[in-house]
């Protein structure tokens, strides 16, 4: 996943601040549309849109316990998968490492499926930009269980 944190061609950014006050961050809600690519290059090709929103939840301080709660889809726009969606959601609580993350439904090629995926930050690609590894673990639906 490339991820932009600010400039002209930012793909996330605070879009309102918590309402208790300029320190706080309970309250506040982020929006993201990051790209997912098959490799850490910039060039590598374009699969999917990681887009969603993020509410910060938590309203213990530290990092350990500042949760933020989002709901997300995997918009696949190439490949094998084009046009299906997987649909996320789930806490953020001190992202430390690796997140897992609730994938709970999808479209297409994934209609009603279920899993988790792993999101693995590998570095700041610039001061203002990053890269994360995501891997996906989904379980599709089969009308045959029925």
């Amino acid at each position: 996943m490339h991820e932009t944190f600010s400039g002209e061609n930012a793909t996330e950014g605070a879009m309102l601040p918590s309402p208790f006050g300029a320190n706080a961050t309970f309250g506040s809600v982020g929006v993201f549309d990051n790209e997912l690519r098959t490799g850490r290059s910039r060039d590598s090709p374009l699969v999917a849109r990681y887009q969603g929103i993020i509410v910060a939840t938590g309203v213990a301080e530290g990092p350990a316990l500042e949760g933020r709660m989002s709901v997300a889809s995997i918009l696949f726009i190439a490949g094998e998968y084009n046009g299906s969606k997987l649909s996320l959601e789930g806490p953020m609580i001190g992202f430390q490492g690796t997140a897992e993350r609730s994938i709970v439904g999808g479209s297409g090629k994934f209609r009603m499926a279920s899993g988790y995926y792993l999101l693995t930050l590998l570095g700041l690609t610039s001061p203002n930009s990053a890269v994360s590894e995501i891997d996906f673990y989904v379980l599709p639906y089969d009308p045959s269980y029925l």
